[in-house]
Parts: structure tokens; sequence; C-alpha cells
């Protein structure tokens, strides 16, 4: 499908929903977030995306009296390690 995303209206999408608007992590909604403060990590937030969001947002804005704050949605890659050979 053409176009724009329906959530973040980039194209292409950067907020996880693909152009029908339908989640890209196999259709549960989970998300997780971490919150760095001055490049340390301070605080995680998960659960449904939207809620998670929120609350990385509210860490966010708590930390940032400290210093600069980044919020990173994190995205998982599961890799099979084989140790038979140990």
């Amino acid at each position: 499908m053409s176009g724009t995303c329906n959530d973040c209206h980039n194209h292409p999408c950067v907020c996880g929903m693909d152009q029908a608007g339908s989640e890209l992590s196999g259709g549960l909604g989970e998300a997780e977030f971490e919150v760095r403060c001055n490049g340390e990590s301070v605080a995680w937030a998960t659960g449904k995306r939207d809620e998670a969001k929120r609350e990385a947002e509210h860490y966010a804005f708590i930390y940032g009296q400290d210093g600069p704050v980044e919020v990173f949605e994190v995205f998982k890659t599961y890799t099979r390690m084989d140790y038979t050979r140990w």
C-alpha cells in the first residue's frame, strides 16, 4: 500500500505501525521504551504501546530536570545460539 502511515504520517513508517494501521509486532500492540538521562539508562516502560509511550514520556519529563533525556523504543531480535561446541 502506498501513502503515509495512518499514525505517524511518515513514509516510510517510523512509529511501528504499517500502512493499514495494524501493529508490526504481530498484532499484540506491546512495546518497550527505555529512558536515558545523561547517557545512562534511568527508566523502562513496557505494555500496550500507547500507554508505555505515555509512561516513558512522563519519566522523560521527570528526569529531564537532571539533564538531557533521550527516549528509545526497543525492538528485540531473537537469535538461536549454538552452545553444542562447548
